[in-house]
């Protein structure tokens, strides 16, 4: 059994005590030579006590004095869970193997090495000297590592408060998926880290609280709430908890309003052809379905009468997915291609065989986005095709129903 912080018996961990003991006396066989703390002596037993009757004695010693404890990192997935870990001075800290595979907890430096774990051992180690103990398992590298940071017994000041960085302040047409994004942890006391954050979403309207993630870990400067709905505002705050448990005061919120996806089906783009590398006044201006022509020598229009005709495609485009799209353009002759105000291609040099250009943009679903193809065909042959994909969706020629003849 193991004595609480306060004095009292808690649970002993559910392992088998033979193979309990059996940790115990492996955790020896890796540690290095230096300052032998008094939880290391224990281990060997303390006035010719059994190991395990010492144990009892030095926990009882700890939890009496109310300055020591026993902090408890899981070997679990071939990661240390948590990988992150502030103590103070004479905490010691203990490694439990609850993985089907063998690791090992050994330090950057040195310092402290488990040997070889197998699943219900454990090994502790007692810090007695502040400072950062980056550590690894031998069996993995340091794709398996943590970190121990070790402080003085000063007390701890919470984190700066973080400030909300995006959307913007007041930011429309956001998507229901929106990604709350605020600034680097940052704390006054230089061997903290960031442990946690907790984000708040409320409506605006009323203030009551849509959202609220409680502490998470893992993506720590970013968030996506889940469950918001088209066309609402909302105010939203996070707060960041460092690794010794201090949480920093909420942000001061800030404000975003979601977009009402756009349903209809589009009927294509605006197109407007001339028989000089002039887009105004045009000479035709039809609608085109999309934009897929292979003409070859032909002419796209009775009234084309040029080889090196140009035509304009403008008007939006509609996402199906919130993610980064490439754009793509296969061409013979010049090529210009803006998607949301951006010029994406810009091919002006002119090429007489097809080649195909691709540049990446993330867009919104449901929002309609701006886009304009500037084509100049080759004389020898006109090809114009422009393509899209995405994570979620296969490389396609933009489709009708995703286009549209006017602006946003």
């Amino acid at each position: 059994m193991r004595l609480s912080s306060t004095g009292s018996f808690i649970a002993p961990h559910p392992v088998n005590d033979v193979k309990l003991m059996n940790s115990r006396t492996k955790s020896l066989d890796g540690l290095q030579a230096g300052t032998v703390s008094a939880a290391r002596r224990l281990w060997c037993g303390t006035a010719g006590f059994p190991a395990w009757l010492s144990l009892t004695i030095m926990a009882a010693m700890l939890c009496l004095t109310g300055r020591s404890q026993i902090n408890y990192i899981s070997l679990q997935g071939s990661a240390y869970v948590p990988d992150q870990l502030a103590v103070n001075i004479g905490d010691t800290v203990t490694w439990v193997h609850e993985d089907n595979t063998e690791h090992t907890v050994t330090s950057d430096d040195n310092l402290f090495n488990s040997g070889t774990l197998e699943f219900g051992d454990e090994f502790s180690f007692t810090f007695d000297t502040p400072g950062t103990y980056p550590y690894y398992c031998l069996f993995h590298g340091h794709g398996m590592s943590g970190v121990i940071v070790v402080s003085d017994n000063a007390g701890n000041n919470p984190p700066a408060t973080p400030v909300n960085a995006l959307p913007l302040n007041n930011a429309s047409n956001q998507p229901v998926a929106v990604q709350l994004n605020a600034s680097p942890f940052s704390d006054p006391d230089a061997v903290d880290f960031h442990a946690a954050s907790q984000w708040i979403v409320r409506y605006a309207n009323n203030n009551v609280v849509a959202v609220d993630s409680g502490a998470v870990t893992g993506s720590l400067t970013n968030y996506g709430p889940a469950g918001l709905s088209e066309g609402t505002t909302y105010d939203w705050q996070v707060r960041y908890k460092d690794g010794r448990g201090a949480w920093s005061e909420y942000s001061t919120p800030t404000r975003f309003t979601t977009l009402v996806a756009f349903n209809e089906p589009g009927i294509g783009l605006r197109a407007s052809y001339n028989n000089i590398v002039d887009f105004t006044p045009p000479l035709v201006v039809v609608t085109n379905a999309a934009v897929n022509f292979n003409w070859g020598s032909a002419r796209p229009n009775r009234r084309i009468t040029a080889d090196n005709f140009a035509v304009r495609w403008e008007g939006s485009l509609l996402p199906q997915f919130t993610e980064q799209y490439a754009i793509q353009f296969q061409y013979r002759g010049q090529a210009r291609v803006w998607v949301n105000n951006q010029l994406l291609i810009d091919e002006w040099n002119g090429c007489s065989f097809s080649q195909t250009r691709r540049a990446l943009i993330s867009l919104v679903s449901g929002q309609l986005t701006a886009v304009r193809v500037d084509y100049v065909a080759d004389p020898a042959g006109a090809l114009a095709i422009l393509r899209w994909t995405s994570p979620g969706q296969p490389m396609e020629v933009v489709p009708t129903t995703r286009l549209f003849p006017y602006a946003p």
